[in-house]
């Protein structure tokens, strides 16, 4: 009776060893398993080897500090390493998962800011200073610049004369508003102190880029000279057979560009033919002759009295046409030659009509059925810092009933060149005539020659010049002598 009871509680006892063992060696997996003396002496004496090797693989997380290098009994020791190897090949897998993901994210994170700034204005310099909206369809341009001119003045058999002066004062704006086909362009004069308006036009572009449709108060794209603006010649003054007309008009004309020297230009103008709208104002000009109209005497002198660019009351239609070439990219209303390089050259043609005959102060007898026709042939050379430009005027006047009725009221010519030297310094030489022969017969001959210091271009630069105009009356020739030295500053 006591040997069926001892047995089944040694059976119980030795379950109990044996899941202690198992515990023990998952808390500890670094110690041996337990001694042999605590295990019963029964028949299963193979049992405890097999436990450790199914849960130590299936249940450990991580792998051992440390294995015991002699093995159990009837073990080899191949099957030690095979648990080994299954515990180092999960550790390597989540680790390479762990490091890619936040790398992913990071290098994605600029490439959503860089696209918030599209909706921001564009501000900065390009021949003035501009602000332009982030579609390109508003932009605005604010450009200035004045003259402060030192003139001394010595005609022939007279006293002289030194002044100082404020020949051209000018603020502008231009640009484009709701889309690069409305450009616009206004610009406000204070020359000599006196305020005025010099351009304000709309300009339209009919179709994409051209034609384009000009309206409002803008100059009259006739002589090459009179379409370059007076803060980028060559020398102080234009020459003398560019003094006489009319600069600025208000009218309407159909043009490509013109002033911005595409390859092939070309324009259509219709005018009011009184002149620039800006109000009546005295004007000082010392490279015109006043004529005498009873002796027909003519001198250089100083003359004070409404500006030929501002207009009259009067209706006096003028019609203007130009075409012109040009080749190799020359900006060919521009004098001067900063940007270098080969052979750039332009030739234009222009004819104005004045079907009223305009602003002749000579043609005292005309009525308002005469007309006036003007055609002039220009061109502009540059090559090397080396410029040269020039060109011939010819007038006519009605003189009968008839438009065929005509003579010949003044031709005209002149040429000039300079060579910019290391962009900085410009000697320029000019010949200009001026012949009228109706109704006087009487010739001015001009020579200047000039020294101009180019600081940043046009936009600043001190320019000096010597005139000798020589004039012919029935007394022989009378000369005299102009001396300009002159600062401009612009932006």
């Amino acid at each position: 009776m006591q040997r069926v009871w001892r047995l089944p509680v040694a059976a119980m006892l030795w379950v109990v060893v044996v899941g202690t063992a198992g515990s023990s060696a998952h808390a500890q997996p670094a110690q041996d398993t337990a001694p042999a003396g605590d295990a019963p002496p029964a028949e299963p004496s193979s049992a405890p080897a097999s436990p450790p090797e199914s849960a130590t693989p299936s249940t450990v997380d991580e792998p051992p500090p440390a294995v015991d290098a002699s093995p159990p009994d009837g073990e080899s020791t191949a099957t030690l390493e095979e648990p080994s190897a299954a515990l180092e090949a999960p550790s390597a897998a989540p680790t390479t998962e762990h490091v890619e993901a936040p790398t992913s994210t990071r290098m994605q994170a600029p490439v959503v800011v860089e696209v918030v700034p599209q909706s921001s204005e564009r501000v900065g310099y390009d021949d003035g200073f501009f602000i332009e909206s982030a579609d390109g369809d508003n932009r605005l341009t604010l450009s200035a610049y004045a003259q402060t001119r030192l003139t001394h003045l010595r005609p022939d058999g007279e006293d002289s004369e030194t002044m100082l002066r404020l020949p051209r004062t000018r603020i502008g704006l231009h640009g484009h508003v709701h889309s690069p086909r409305f450009a616009y362009r206004f610009e406000a004069a204070f020359d000599h102190g006196v305020a005025g308006v010099r351009d304000a036009y709309l300009d339209y572009a009919l179709v994409s880029d051209w034609p384009r449709l000009r309206v409002g108060n803008q100059r009259r794209p006739f002589s090459r000279q009179r379409i370059t603006p007076g803060g980028e010649l060559a020398l102080i003054t234009r020459a003398t057979t560019q003094v006489v007309g009319v600069d600025r008009d208000l009218g309407v004309v159909l043009h490509n560009g013109y002033d911005q020297s595409p390859r092939l230009e070309y324009a259509l103008g219709v005018f009011h033919g009184g002149g620039a709208l800006g109000g009546t104002a005295p004007r000082v000009v010392l490279t015109s002759v006043e004529v005498d109209p009873v002796s027909g005497d003519r001198q250089l002198t100083e003359i004070r009295g409404p500006a030929a660019d501002y207009p009259t009351s009067s209706w006096n239609p003028t019609v203007v046409v130009r075409v012109g070439y040009n080749y190799n990219g020359i900006d060919g209303y521009r004098e001067a030659d900063f940007r270098g390089g080969d052979l750039r050259a332009a030739i234009g043609l222009a004819g104005q009509l004045d079907l009223h005959g305009g602003h002749v102060v000579l043609a005292e007898e005309r009525t308002d059925d005469d007309t006036r026709m003007i055609g002039t042939v220009d061109y502009m050379l540059k090559v090397d810092g080396f410029s040269t430009s020039g060109g011939i005027r010819l007038s006519s006047v009605q003189n009968g009933p008839d438009l065929g009725d005509r003579v010949r009221a003044d031709t005209g010519l002149h040429a000039q060149a300079g060579y910019l030297i290391g962009g900085v310094y410009q000697p320029a030489f000019r010949y200009a005539l001026h012949d009228p022969q109706w109704p006087l017969d009487r010739q001015l001959q001009e020579i200047a020659v000039g020294l101009s210091l180019y600081a940043v271009e046009h936009a600043v630069k001190w320019q000096t010049q010597w005139t000798l105009y020589v004039s012919e009356d029935d007394a022989g020739d009378r000369i005299s002598h102009v001396v300009d030295t002159q600062l401009q500053f612009g932006f």
